[in-house]
């Protein structure tokens, strides 16, 4: 309840500060059903540009409001919502206001029904996973998505194509990781995702949803391993270590080891000079060390000079 507040919330004020620009009905985004996945996807087209807040509403033919959502576009074009009723889908048409300050001020009004292929005619429409893939590519440190969309006849497809990434799930919640989009695109198409020095190992989910002469969404995942490990025990006669695996090309951090008692620190390790694309860092125990209370961290950091840190801090022990 306090979610869908503040979403009503933001989607008022975007409502109310907005001073509106006319636009032509297909300049800011477009609508489709996609009946295979039953949910709605909403894309922003190209004359959605600059960096914006947009809101979405849905209601049904009644009036009701079924749905709202609010994200920031921070490059054209890049804003996509997929918009699932579940058990409340019903077959009617639904209508979809789109409003949009910053750059483009702007609102629309579209509608879309339930039980058609998108909102436009001669849709050939695909509901399998096999119009893209996606692998890593660890030479350059990024995600790589490829694909194609082609209509029955094997001619190329002119669509909008909305590709939408999850990290790893943590605590039962899965955040966006990525948000990108290609306007009025035909034949094969890329996506490149680079991996941000922050981001979680694990396996990641890449959902690639189209409208235009051909209507599909599908989702695939890949996984991403990790670079920055941690071992041992603290304990007498025992050691703990960091390791920071190096892409190619890249320039080599700090890896340092921290250990504490009651917050003060008793002892630090700093990483020496990588051997075979590893950073380093260990610290051992004495065999008559008293290791009560000890707490230990490992950090990675630029250097020295930013202290910035490209890796979350680990707890070790």
């Amino acid at each position: 309840m306090k979610k869908l507040l503040s979403i009503f919330v933001a989607a008022l004020m975007i409502l109310t500060i907005c001073n509106f620009t006319a636009m032509a009905a297909e300049d800011l985004f477009d609508v489709a059903f996609i009946e295979g996945s039953n949910i709605f996807v909403v894309t922003a087209k190209s004359g959605l540009t600059g960096i914006n807040n947009v809101a979405l509403m849905v209601r049904d033919s009644g009036g009701n409001v079924v749905y709202m959502d609010v994200q920031r576009a921070i490059k054209p074009g890049q804003v996509y919502f997929q918009v699932d009723l579940g058990d409340n889908l019903n077959i009617e048409t639904y209508t979809f206001i789109v409003t949009s300050d910053g750059d483009t001020c702007a609102s629309q009004t579209k509608t879309c029904s339930s039980n058609v292929h998108g909102s436009g005619s001669g849709i050939d429409p695909i509901y399998s996973d096999s119009f893209f893939n996606v692998s890593y590519d660890a030479s350059l440190n990024r995600f790589v998505v490829n694909g194609e969309l082609t209509k029955s006849d094997g001619s190329p497809a002119f669509n909008r194509i909305a590709l939408l990434v999850y990290e790893p799930e943590a605590n039962g919640v899965c955040e966006i990781y990525s948000i990108d989009a290609l306007n009025e695109y035909s034949g094969p198409f890329t996506f490149n995702v680079p991996i941000h020095p922050m981001a979680p190992a694990g396996t990641y989910t890449f959902i690639v949803s189209s409208d235009g002469d051909v209507v599909t969404s599908a989702i695939k995942t890949c996984g991403l391993n990790d670079n920055f490990e941690t071992h041992g025990t603290i304990a007498k006669g025992s050691s703990i270590g960091a390791t920071y695996t190096l892409a190619e090309g890249e320039e080599a951090p700090m890896v340092i080891i921290a250990v504490y008692k009651e917050n003060r620190i008793v002892s630090m390790k700093i990483s020496d000079i990588p051997v075979n694309g590893k950073v380093t860092a260990e610290i051992e125990f004495g065999a008559n060390e008293d290791t009560s209370g000890y707490s230990a961290k490992a950090f990675v950091w630029e250097n020295f000079e930013t202290l910035k840190p490209i890796k979350s801090a680990r707890s070790l022990g």
